[in-house]
């Protein structure tokens, strides 16, 4: 309504503008056009920032291009964090990035709370532990993921130093632990076990 008014208002006083001429009727029809046109642009520019977009809109735009799925019951706002935080982890060469890479090989890049559980990053001179071979000293940076929170593999350790190497600052070592070790001497002399058992024939039985 605003708009038809300044429109009228520029027409000279010979003109029956009331609001029951035919005049006002045509002009204020055609400025309603226009305010639906003008709402559809100022929607359209929201959807250009992550901050401004909403909806269904964040996740085809946003998610997308990110690789970010939305979880179950996920409001815009949760899930605007996550979407800023992948962003930030673009970034290589942080603690954070690192993280995020080796979480993405893990599949557990869209469960913040299970990657701040399982993988930490360490520059060696502040790792609390011991690690054979390892100077600790500037350059090296110690990638552990916690057994406690995760079944280990035995292609983890390879998924952990090629994520970590993709995403690592040029000139940096990247050294590769666990957490809780006593799990994966288990789970070998677990397969140790079986594979002696399953060598034994019958011949040496008898």
């Amino acid at each position: 309504m605003a708009k038809s008014s300044t429109i009228l208002a520029r027409f000279p006083e010979l003109y029956d503008i009331s609001q029951t001429s035919t005049l006002y009727k045509l002009i204020d029809a055609i400025s309603a056009e226009f305010d639906i046109q003008s709402s559809q642009i100022d929607a359209l520019n929201a959807m250009i920032g992550i901050n401004t977009t909403l909806g269904g809109d964040l996740d085809s735009r946003w998610g997308s291009l990110l690789s970010v799925p939305r979880n179950t019951g996920e409001g815009d706002e949760e899930y605007r964090s996550r979407l800023k935080n992948s962003v930030t982890s673009l970034s290589g060469g942080t603690a954070y990035s690192i993280k995020y890479a080796i979480a993405v090989g893990l599949g557990i890049n869209n469960d913040q709370a299970a990657m701040d559980k399982m993988i930490t990053i360490y520059d060696a001179w502040n790792y609390p532990g011991e690690i054979s071979g390892i100077d600790k000293t500037y350059c090296n940076i110690i990638c552990e993921i916690d057994l406690d929170y995760t079944e280990y593999t035995p292609a983890m350790e390879s998924i952990v130093m090629s994520r970590a190497h993709d995403s690592k600052a040029s000139g940096t070592v990247v050294h590769f632990t666990v957490k809780n070790y006593a799990i994966i001497l288990y789970i070998k002399l677990d397969d140790l076990m079986y594979n002696y058992l399953d060598a034994i024939t019958y011949d040496k039985l008898g």
